[in-house]
């Protein structure tokens, strides 16, 4: 073989060589890449199901808003209102015919009647004030009146400024405020029962303090009292009560010491008598008395 040959066929092996490593690469690539595409296929699928899911979600929940929207109706942003009569809870609207608005007897686009919404304190959202009834309206005003007698102490909680109006509400929604407010009826309609009762029992303490400061001027007497009052008043049941103990006492020491004189006396005068007795029977003659008893006793005090 010649030296051409010989090249020849290194330069072959060579390529040959080259040639399977080019193979080898390019299967391993084709491999991966078959193995991406099936990956990204599954991927595919699997995210086209959840978006078909989320897309029916995403339907039904714009169904059940615009269910949800249509049950609260018309709806007034930013309305003015002002307090006009607190005591009925009457307000003044900013709006009127040009808005909309309609009462009894005049033609309109709503029904006359409106649910207000007055901002929340803190500045996130709106609270539930009550249904109104349009009671007068003009081109650009209307008065309002609340459907139900105000609560005590509720129209203070109205606070004027920009208020939101709707002329329809959800029963539910309905049936839920006319329940809390049965319920803060009877809430408050306890409370006044439990002020009452404290308010009663409170004068009925006043009372006892009263007659409990009588009773106790009763006993230790009253200073102050008229100058024709009875003594006992004047010095008190107490002090009264001690005079009259002190005097009794005084009294029965006085009777004590009188029954000792008394029996004292008594025994003196046995004690004569049966000296006399005895002198006597010394006498001349005195043998028709000698045997004359003698007492010869003497009483015992108890």
């Amino acid at each position: 073989m010649t030296t051409f040959g010989n090249v020849l066929l290194a330069l072959t092996m060579l390529l040959g060589a080259l040639a399977f490593g080019l193979t080898a690469s390019l299967l391993k690539h084709r491999d991966g890449w078959q193995a991406a595409v099936i990956k990204a296929k599954d991927n595919y699928e699997q995210v086209s199901g959840n978006l078909i899911k989320r897309q029916n979600e995403v339907a039904a929940a714009n169904t059940e808003l615009q269910r949800a929207m249509l049950s609260w109706g018309q709806i007034w942003n930013n309305v003015p209102v002002q307090i006009f009569n607190a005591q009925n809870g009457v307000l003044q609207l900013g709006i009127g015919q040009n808005a909309g608005l309609s009462m009894e007897g005049v033609q309109g686009n709503i029904a006359p009647t409106l649910y207000a919404f007055q901002p929340d304190p803190s500045g996130e959202g709106f609270l539930y004030v009550g249904q109104f009834k349009v009671t007068n309206i003009t081109g650009t005003n209307a008065t309002v009146q609340l459907t139900r007698l105000p609560r005590p102490n509720e129209v203070a909680t109205w606070r004027p400024g920009a208020w939101r109006f709707r002329d329809e509400m959800p029963q539910g929604q309905v049936v839920r405020f006319d329940d809390l407010g049965v319920q803060i009826t009877i809430a408050t309609e306890q409370g006044n029962e439990r002020l009452e009762k404290i308010k009663t029992e409170q004068a009925n303490l006043a009372k006892a303090i009263t007659q409990l400061d009588q009773r106790i001027a009763e006993l230790n007497g009253l200073p102050n009292a008229p100058a024709n009052a009875p003594e006992v008043l004047k010095k008190g049941l107490v002090a009264s009560i001690q005079e009259e103990d002190a005097s009794r006492n005084a009294d029965l020491a006085e009777l004590n010491r009188l029954r000792h004189d008394l029996f004292t006396k008594y025994n003196l005068m046995l004690k004569l008598k049966d000296d006399n007795l005895a002198l006597e029977a010394k006498l001349p003659g005195g043998e028709t008395v000698i045997n004359a008893p003698k007492t010869n006793q003497s009483a015992k005090l108890d």
